[in-house]
């Protein structure tokens, strides 16, 4: 099986009914076979914030939610984190492509790829961080801690969780 259709029944056993998506190359595979799902809503926000509050509506409305971001988005949900899902008490699950890093051939990803981390960590938001096709069980048991404490929970993918330079 591969990692896109390990992460879809990780995303099935643990009841996620949404997939929220401001999407990133990273995620193409994985989204491609998502829209065949009968099983997952795949939506498609304009903006991060914007899939934070339909997050946040799956949420109140008793339904799981997965977001499915770049750490570039990070940087335009804070206000939204901060005034809505953490005020609120309203919690997230996101899978964040973590750009950035040393094979990044796109020089203005560096910079929010070196400070996705610090920015996490000053919000207060845990995270743990995909780096190999080996760590998609993570998502398992990261989902089942996030839905179960009702706490938001990030998982930074970095590129060479996704098996092949993308």
């Amino acid at each position: 099986m591969n990692i896109e259709d390990r992460i879809i029944d990780i995303l099935k056993r643990n009841k996620v009914k949404k997939v929220i998506t401001v999407p990133c190359k990273f995620f193409a595979p994985l989204l491609d076979k998502m829209e065949s799902e009968p099983s997952i809503n795949l939506i498609w926000p304009s903006r991060e914030e914007e899939a934070l509050g339909i997050s946040a509506g799956c949420y109140l409305g008793g339904m799981r939610a997965v977001l499915l971001i770049q750490n570039s988005g990070l940087g335009n949900m804070v206000n939204a984190i901060k005034s809505l899902s953490q005020y609120y008490n309203i919690p997230f699950f996101a899978i964040v492509s973590h750009r950035g890093g040393k094979e990044e051939k796109i020089d203005a990803q560096k910079p929010m790829g070196e400070l996705t981390p610090r920015l996490l960590k000053l919000l207060g938001i845990r995270y743990d961080i995909l780096e190999s096709p080996e760590d998609v069980e993570k998502i398992n048991g990261s989902l089942k801690e996030s839905f179960a404490k009702k706490e938001s929970k990030v998982l930074l993918a970095r590129n060479p969780f996704w098996g092949k330079q993308r």
